[in-house]
């Protein structure tokens, strides 16, 4: 999860913006995010109650789904920008400025999910010792496990009992 408290403020700004101007699309973001979330805090739950082989082959597909999110909210975006273009104001309720924001912000999302799901599952030589791995800043190394087990080699989560 890519969660910060920065990130944090952009969405609940974002979702204001698009909530004080009706955008038709929030209905959209709405659901996607809600089913995302659910799946997600279900394996942070199987997590903390220690079900690590129940819930650890299910990561690699939580963050999978969290990259078609952004890509469905990218199209679901371009999509209300290009009839809102193409047919004008009344054709498609959104606005300009929250499909800009919304673009760019789906957009680094997305660039932000692909990048963890290549550095986590498909990166030769994550498990080199002695190696720092950081995400976004986040010292991931040292196979160390959190409650969740987010920031743990794949690998060695898959190991535990």
């Amino acid at each position: 999860m890519l969660l910060t408290l920065e990130t944090l403020a952009q969405v609940m700004l974002y979702c204001w913006h698009a909530y004080h101007n009706r955008v038709a699309s929030g209905l959209w973001f709405t659901s996607m995010n809600l089913f995302v979330h659910s799946i997600m805090y279900t394996y942070y739950f199987l997590m903390a109650m220690k079900l690590h082989q129940l819930a650890t082959p299910f990561a690699p597909l939580i963050t999978s789904i969290q990259i078609l999110q952004m890509f469905m909210g990218s199209f679901v975006t371009y999509y209300g920008a290009s009839v809102y273009y193409s047919e004008g104001p009344a054709a498609c309720a959104v606005n300009p400025s929250n499909f800009k924001l919304g673009l760019a912000m789906y957009g680094c999302y997305m660039v932000l999910f692909c990048l963890l799901f290549h550095n986590k599952y498909f990166r030769p030589g994550s498990d080199a010792k002695g190696k720092t791995d950081k995400i976004c800043g986040v010292d991931i190394g040292g196979g160390k496990v959190d409650t969740a087990g987010r920031f743990a080699d794949f690998n060695a989560r898959s190991k535990l009992s």
